[in-house]
């Protein structure tokens, strides 16, 4: 029964310890950023499964010291104190977590209403995009926003829709979808929490950087596939320019300099430049 508590327990150790580490470093991750997202979930996931299997099999071997079942040597006295501790910091996570989440869903409800009100009153054009619904506001600045405040919708500003040709706007819109489909907002969310709850935790930093900066990329790796690496690096540039932003600009690099193998993989399936950028 000592195994049982020991081992769990040092996984989850070492994925605290070492997954930031493996996470956090490597060209591999920039290429491959779906695997990289997928990879920090997993890590996340097993590490608290992990500490609740210890803990599970802590309070398994309190009840049979109870009963008088356990083996001498197993140390019921220790192995009692570290399942009631660990019941007593799993209550305390749980208050913790729930003290962090409230003011996040209030501010995320406020939000949404805000979002509710200005797309109703400045909506100038509705679409819908393969099950999504899309909606063009009244707006300068040039920026586009994927949001569930009514369901799974896309917010375009006017700006970006003068801004953009009609491939460039579909590539970014794509982009947004999949910020939806694959729930990537979810992800987010939950990495935010978690830094909320652990602001001076090296992992929970790691985590939040990580998963903000993948999803991004995760959604370009997404919308370039859809509609070709031009029109979605050309769209990522001119936002660039107009916003002035650095990182949007990187990214643009980065479709630009895998638009070889992607482009090469095109011409080996066969498909069409107008089934790239088809609906």
């Amino acid at each position: 029964m000592i195994a049982a508590i020991i081992l769990p327990l040092g996984f989850a150790m070492a994925v605290i310890l070492f997954a930031p580490q493996l996470l956090s470093h490597g060209d591999w991750r920039i290429a491959h950023p779906r695997i990289a997202l997928r990879a920090w979930m997993v890590a996340f996931v097993s590490g608290g499964v992990a500490l609740l299997t210890s803990l599970g099999a802590a309070l398994t071997e309190i009840l049979f010291s109870l009963s008088g079942t356990a083996s001498g040597w197993l140390g019921p006295v220790a192995v009692t104190l570290f399942g009631w501790v660990g019941l007593a910091s799993v209550g305390g996570l749980i208050a913790l977590a729930v003290s962090r989440f409230e003011p996040m869903s209030a501010a995320e409800r406020r939000t949404n209403v805000h979002i509710v009100l200005a797309a109703a009153a400045a909506t100038y054009r509705r679409e819908r995009l393969r099950g999504v619904d899309v909606s063009f506001v009244e707006s300068s600045w040039p920026t586009a926003m994927a949001t569930r405040a009514t369901g799974r919708q896309i917010l375009v500003s006017r700006g970006l829709d003068e801004l953009l040709a009609p491939a460039e706007l579909r590539s970014v819109l794509e982009h947004e979808r999949a910020h939806l489909t694959d729930g990537h907002d979810r992800v987010v969310r939950l990495a935010r929490l978690n830094l909320a709850c652990f602001p001076s935790l090296l992992g929970a930093r790691s985590f939040d950087r990580g998963v903000t900066l993948l999803v991004e990329l995760a959604a370009d790796d997404l919308a370039a596939r859809r509609c070709g690496v031009t029109a979605c690096a050309d769209a990522l540039d001119a936002m660039a320019r107009a916003t002035g932003s650095e990182s949007v600009a990187l990214r643009a690099t980065r479709l630009r300099q895998g638009g070889v193998r992607s482009a090469a993989r095109r011409r080996t399936t066969g498909s069409s430049a107008a089934e790239v950028a088809g609906v």
